[in-house]
């Protein structure tokens, strides 16, 4: 219960900065919570209020907050290896994010914003793997130094 809350409390936080910096950059003096060009954005701003729109954007933000906090768990309460679980949380992260990403209307339901989206995912996705590999190389050299004193 703690990863979800922390969840909800991160991404809804990221959210909000993420739509206030892109309504001031892009909103021409109005906020958008969710980029009204997109595949949802359209749908949404056709139907529904401004008001229903920020909840569903917040319902989303807490939704991606919840996904990366608890896929987390595929390394830490799995028995999969380091490369069975790093290639099964690519997925169901890649996946899952695409989802919350169409409902969020992060881009343009179109062959060319799909693509850009996975693009940008896999090297977003080996970045931070690369930063995390490093730095469980130091932690592990650290606990062999000890060991051999």
């Amino acid at each position: 219960m703690k990863r979800v809350k922390e969840g909800i409390k991160t991404g809804c936080f990221i959210g909000v900065v993420m739509s206030l910096l892109f309504s001031g950059l892009f909103g021409q003096g109005d906020y958008y919570p969710l980029y009204p060009g997109s595949f949802m954005g359209e749908i949404y701003y056709e139907y529904l209020t401004n008001f229903q729109v920020t909840l569903i954007a917040v319902v989303v933000w807490a939704a991606i907050g919840i996904l990366f906090q608890v896929g987390f768990m595929i390394f830490t309460h799995t028995d999969l290896s380091l490369a069975a679980a790093t290639i099964l949380h690519f997925f169901v992260i890649m996946v899952s994010l695409f989802v919350l990403a169409i409902l969020a209307g992060w881009f343009p339901l179109e062959m060319l914003g799909i693509t850009i989206y996975v693009g940008a995912f896999i090297v977003i996705y080996i970045f931070i793997w690369n930063i995390n590999r490093r730095k469980h190389q130091e932690m592990v050299s650290g606990i062999n130094e000890k060991l051999q004193k």
